[in-house]
Formats: C-alpha cells, sequence, structure tokens
C-alpha cells in the first residue's frame, strides 16, 4: 500500500491510526482523516435508525428509517474505503513526481483518493459531472524514456485530477447524507438525538475536509476545463451544505439545551 504501510489504514485499530496520522509521514493526511470523520457520521446515524426501529412509538417512520439505514449503511462503506484511497493517491502523485525529466525537490501535495470511486448515493446531476471529469483524466501514462518531461507532466497533471475528483466524492457523498442526519434530529429516537447531532458534525468536518483538499490540488492543474467543472461543484457542495446545516440545527433548537 507504499506510504502508509502494509496494513490497510480501515483495518488498523484508532490508537495506530492515530499514531500514523500523528508522525512526520505525509499520509495518512487530512484527505483519510476527513473520509474517517465521514465514516464515524455514518455510523451514528447508522445507530440512531437502529434505536428506532422495531419500536411501536415510532411505527409511522420505519419504512423511512429502513431506507435511511441503507443508505448510511452504504455511505459509511464508502468512507472506509476512501480512507485508504487517499494514501494511493498520494503514492500515485509521487511515482508521477519521480519520474524522468523532473527537476529535483518535490512540492508536499495533500492528495485526495484515486479518481475512480463509487458514485452511489450521489444525484444525476452529479454522477454526470463526475463521469465527465474522470473522462479527461488519462487512464494510462506511458512513462517515457531518458528524461521524457512531457511524460511526467501529463502523469503528474493526471495523479493531480484524480487527487481532486476523489475528495470531491467524499463531500458530495456526505453532503448527500446530511438529509438523512436532518430526517434521524427529526423523527428518530429522540433519545439519541445528540448521536444524530455528533454524526452530522462529523460529516460537516468531512465535506470542509475534503473540499479542502480539493481546492490544493486545483491550484496545480494546468486543465482549466476541468478546473471550472470542479470549482462549480465544489461551489455547490460548499453552499448545500451550510443550507443544510441551517436547516438541521433549527429543527435541533427544541431538543438540546
Amino acid at each position: 500500500m507504499g506510504t502508509s504501510g502494509e496494513l490497510s489504514l480501515k483495518d488498523m485499530s484508532v490508537e495506530v491510526f492515530s499514531e500514523l496520522a500523528a508522525s512526520s509521514s505525509p499520509a495518512p493526511g487530512g484527505g483519510s482523516v476527513a473520509a474517517m470523520a465521514g465514516a464515524y457520521g455514518a455510523a451514528l446515524l447508522c445507530m440512531v435508525v437502529r434505536l428506532t426501529l422495531g419500536k411501536k412509538k415510532y411505527a409511522e417512520v420505519q419504512g423511512e428509517m429502513e431506507e435511511i439505514l441503507a443508505q448510511a449503511e452504504g455511505a459509511r462503506m464508502f468512507f472506509l474505503e476512501s480512507i485508504q484511497k487517499d494514501c494511493e493517491a498520494f503514492d500515485a502523485f509521487m511515482a508521477a513526481a519521480a519520474m524522468p525529466g523532473g527537476a529535483s525537490g518535490v512540492p508536499k501535495v495533500e492528495a485526495g483518493a484515486a479518481h475512480e470511486v463509487g458514485k452511489a448515493g450521489l444525484s444525476e446531476e452529479t454522477k454526470n459531472e463526475h463521469s465527465q471529469a474522470i473522462a479527461g483524466v488519462p487512464g494510462d501514462v506511458a512513462v517515457g524514456t531518458g528524461s521524457d518531461g512531457a511524460a511526467r507532466e501529463a502523469a503528474m497533471e493526471a495523479a493531480l485530477k484524480g487527487a481532486a475528483l476523489a475528495p470531491m466524492a467524499v463531500a458530495e457523498r456526505a453532503l448527500a447524507c446530511l438529509p438523512l442526519a436532518m430526517a434521524c434530529v427529526e423523527r428518530g429516537n429522540p433519545n439519541a438525538v445528540t448521536d444524530a447531532l455528533t454524526g452530522t458534525y462529523m460529516l460537516l468536518a468531512c465535506i470542509r475536509g475534503s473540499l479542502a483538499n480539493v481546492r490544493i490540488n486545483l491550484g496545480q492543474i494546468e486543465d482549466e476545463v476541468f478546473k471550472a467543472g470542479m470549482v462549480r461543484r465544489y461551489d455547490r457542495v460548499r453552499a448545500d451544505a451550510a443550507a443544510t446545516e441551517e436547516g438541521i440545527m433549527a429543527s435541533a433548537k427544541g431538543l438540546v439545551s
């Protein structure tokens, strides 16, 4: 698995992962930790739903809660896989930077996950934009011989695009979970409302951390058409997350002191 060692990050204990994140190693970094926040946020929504299901008091929302559980569980697994992919994307960029034809001294980049990521749970508009963006990313860039700077630059551009696409997908998946969080706050077991709110805060942290990774990678990409499309997605996620957060907090106002 490259930079972060042989054990998959999602299989590490909390203590070991924390120690690795606290080390001088550039990976796992903010992208992996943001994805982990998303996994914990989705997990808390699953817990709230399971504390609501099967109780007569909440009979009217059983069907809705079952659907929320399926979506939140799918998101949780997606986020767990994304923890590892962030490090793989960093490795891909470093490998491209080390190709023949480059200058010494590689800038540190906070990479996102690999660009081939799941799109389940996203709107059709977002899925289409994601597919169009991926279409502009070369799948396999031939490694040149000697001082082939052109091949190196193409590989680095492809790696940076992938490193921007994947945290965007993570942010969009976390955004798709916020309406689930609102439903848990409003109609879930009120004894677990603070768990639903904590899940909301974790998902918001996932969104903000992932968007930060998108932004820093976009700054080094040359393809202006690709960048413009990603900026539109970035702005939409940020705006929608802020609006949904406001709604969730308004719903929770009378439930927590």
